[in-house]
């Protein structure tokens, strides 16, 4: 019987992300809840499941658990409620002044929490192995520990963006604006000292890399976002996420020039977001407009050929373009044709072919542009103003036309937004993997007290997996969004001078894959560059580090051909001792061939006289069989006869003891007959029941002597005998006769009749 609930409804408040992500093998559960409704449904089952040895009779007993363990602020009201509707489904009772949910239940969740458990031991076990031999020195406990706090954050700073486009009132915070690269430094300095820091993040970067080829770690990736989200989604209003769930609204998704570049293909590390985002809406015909502003396609077409100026249309070596990718120093377009260049030869003007009509291609990925009007110019100024300040403060140096062109896209997104309470109702959203502009608007939002119109991939994405046919298909795209790049230690303006290297190595010709890869690597050498105005210093400067790596490696082959001088010499004292050794190698050689020789002819005399052994020993081994058959038959006949003469001798004695049995019996009749017609005893024969007790007595005496021959009706005749004694024993009572049997009977007189006196 359940309690009597009284029906509330106010906000629960996610407190405290850290101790449920400490509990992440319980909480994982919520990962496929529908609604926050069901979320916390799930908690209250969930907190049984952790808590099995507490008494729940309370809700304070549910809103303590749900605090300490999960860091959730429920009141009771919310409580009351849910556990209304998971008694009235069957799913949680009360009884003996507690709260329990089904065995079958709590069987399910219990295997389903050792299934999460097992599954992040693997991908923690796997990925302690892989970084073990690259940072040996690094205690694998603490930065299990590193990587657990970082993953905490990143996913409470996911959580909380994903939230954000459903409700922009939703409390925001500091460390939900923080970069990936300050996540992992936090992550670094609280488990391990200065001197491994670097090492650290490096490791904990390495976990969320090439993550498509491990399923477990896509598995557990996709658990922990959705898990957050639903975690963080429990602070929505009831109608927003009602409405969320029900159906998307239609909005314009304006794709950032970044995003494109990923779309494009031309920035492999963000393929995977653009791509999966387009086909996900497409596929599953999602109700967004997929558009780019006209600014984004002059700045993208702008990008590419300055990109593709520093490639100069030369000719590169595929030695040269494998060089330049394993000095990890290139970036953006000059990467991607080296990437491609490296796998198939192609010339520059075949690769930049393909992007002299981008507003082609993005059609065939089925964005259009977009051309908004009535935008007030007063507006986008404000924003390009506000930016700049903005950028300025945090010493961030951006060219002005990428601050305007960032300022005409919030200005049109915000331009046609509406009053729609959910972000994703809006009107329009402007889809950016630049971290700068999505902190700026969000702050430009707040202050303007507008709802913040830019979104993250990985966000985006989360929201759409409720929509998706299949999204186990969009698991691996959706768990690449939190990947992370390996960290490269050259900045931009490096990679800048590292194109100009390249172009001006392109004309060397004979450069190998090695010399290539150390000159691009020489830091010293692309900041020397970075700082040259011309090509000609660039040229002095590359051909002073070619004539270095020359140099060394003359000295390496002058060091290489010392050392085959050495050799040669060591070679011929080498020689002499292998000829002195082969010789005395010979002649062991052939006393071991001999030794041989004689081990043989010992081994085969050996064997034959094995085998005569061995015939001998069968032979004695079938006699001895023979014998042991001849006993054995000797024995079963010996044993025949025996039984023979033992069932014979009992019949015998079965036979002799049936006849005395009856010859006693044969005695016995004898004897009454003799006792009641021949014998002296008057007053046995005299008796008047006489007949009675004879026939009695015979019958008795036959029953004897048959129950002791015939087992079969055994009980029987002893039941006879008792009768037949019973009777004997009742007509002895009756005395003996006074009258002779051989003399007649007198008559009586009668009493009145007086004798007659005696005369004398």
């Amino acid at each position: 019987m359940t309690k009597t609930i009284s029906k509330q409804n106010s906000a629960i408040q996610p407190k405290n992300f850290s101790l449920a992500f400490e509990q992440m093998c319980n909480v994982v559960a919520i990962a496929d809840a529908t609604n926050p409704q069901t979320t916390l449904q799930k908690l209250i089952h969930q907190s049984i499941v952790v808590e099995h040895n507490k008494t729940f009779s309370t809700i304070a007993d549910f809103q303590e658990t749900l605090s300490v363990v999960f860091g959730i602020e429920v009141n009771s009201g919310q409580l009351e409620n849910a556990i209304e509707k998971l008694s009235l489904s069957g799913e949680l009772t009360y009884s003996n002044h507690r709260y329990v949910i089904p065995m079958e239940i709590f069987g399910l969740l219990t295997e389903e929490v050792e299934k999460v458990k097992t599954l992040e031991a693997t991908v923690f076990d796997n990925w302690i192995r892989q970084i073990t031999s690259s940072y040996p020195h690094l205690d694998s406990g603490s930065v299990k520990k590193a990587l657990k706090s970082f993953l905490a954050r990143v996913f409470r700073r996911h959580g909380m963006r994903t939230v954000r486009l459903l409700d922009p009132n939703f409390e925001n915070s500091a460390e939900q604006e923080q970069s990936i690269s300050a996540l992992i430094s936090d992550s670094a300095k609280e488990n391990f000292q200065v001197d491994y820091i670097e090492d650290c993040k490096k490791a904990i970067s390495s976990f969320l890399s090439n993550i498509q080829y491990d399923s477990n770690k896509v598995k557990y990736i996709t658990q922990l976002a959705d898990t957050a989200f639903n975690y963080f989604s429990l602070a929505i209003p009831p109608e927003v996420s009602a409405a969320f769930r029900s159906r998307l609204e239609g909005l314009i998704l304006l794709f950032d020039t970044n995003v494109l570049f990923g779309l494009l293909e031309l920035d492999l590390t963000r393929k995977e977001n653009a791509d999966h985002i387009v086909r996900g809406i497409t596929h599953n015909h999602l109700p967004f407009r997929l558009r780019y502003h006209a600014a984004t396609l002059t700045e993208l077409k702008e990008s590419i050929e300055i990109q593709s100026r520093e490639l100069k249309n030369l000719n590169y070596s595929q030695h040269l373009s494998k060089g330049a990718i394993d000095a990890n120093v290139l970036s953006g377009l000059p990467l991607r044709y080296h990437q491609t260049n490296a796998q198939s030869p192609i010339s520059v003007s075949d690769f930049l072919h393909r992007f002299e009509h981008l507003d082609i291609l993005l059609k065939e990925k089925n964005l259009d542009v977009y051309n908004p009007s009535n935008v007030p110019n007063e507006f986008t100024k404000k924003i390009e103003y506000e930016y700049q300040a903005y950028l300025d403060n945090l010493k961030i140096d951006k060219s002005l036309e990428k601050i305007n062109h960032d300022a005409q896209l919030l200005a049109s997104a915000h331009h046609v937004r509406n009053s729609q309470q959910s972000s994703l109702a809006i009107g329009a959203l402007l889809l950016t993997l630049d971290g700068n502009l999505y902190r700026f608007d969000q702050q430009l939002s707040s202050d303007l007290r507008m709802k913040s119109i830019t979104v993250k991939p990985e966000a985006f994405l989360q929201i759409l997996r409720p929509y998706l046919s299949s999204k186990a298909d969009y698991d691996i795209a959706f768990a690449k969004a939190f990947e992370i790049p390996e960290f490269r230690v050259i900045p931009g303006k490096a990679s800048e001078a590292a194109n100009k290297l390249v172009s001006v190595m392109s004309g060397y010709e004979g450069l190998s894959e090695e010399v290539a890869s150390k000159i691009l690597s020489n830091r010293i050498l692309l900041d020397q560059i970075g700082q040259f105005g011309s090509d000609d210093e660039i040229i002095i400067a590359f051909e002073d580090a070619l004539g270095h790596e020359v140099s060394a490696l003359a000295k390496e082959n002058s060091e290489l051909r010392s050392e085959r001088e050495i050799d040669k010499h060591t070679i011929k004292k080498l020689s002499q001792v292998q000829a002195k050794n082969e010789y005395e190698e010979r002649i062991r050689s052939q006393e071991l061939q001999k030794l041989l020789e004689q081990k043989q002819k010992d081994e085969e005399h050996y064997t034959n006289e094995v085998k005569q052994l061995k015939l001998k020993s069968k032979e004695k081994e079938q006699e001895y069989q023979k014998r042991f058959e001849f006993f054995e038959n000797s024995n079963r006949k010996l044993s025949e006869r025996i039984a023979h003469k033992e069932a014979k001798d009992k019949k015998i004695n079965a036979l002799i003891i049936k006849s005395l049995y009856a010859f006693f019996t044969f005695i016995g009749l004898a004897f009454v007959i003799w006792l009641f017609h021949f014998s002296k005893v008057t007053r046995i024969r005299n008796h008047h029941n006489i007949w009675t007790l004879e026939i009695s007595s015979v019958i008795a005496i036959m029953c004897l002597g048959a129950s002791a021959i015939v087992k079969a009706i055994r009980q029987f005749l002893w039941t006879v005998i008792i009768i037949s004694f019973v009777v004997v024993f009742v007509e002895a009572l009756g005395g003996p006769s006074n009258v002779s049997p051989n003399e007649p009977k007198q008559e009586i007189n009668s009493p009145s009749l007086n004798p007659e006196p005696n005369q004398p």
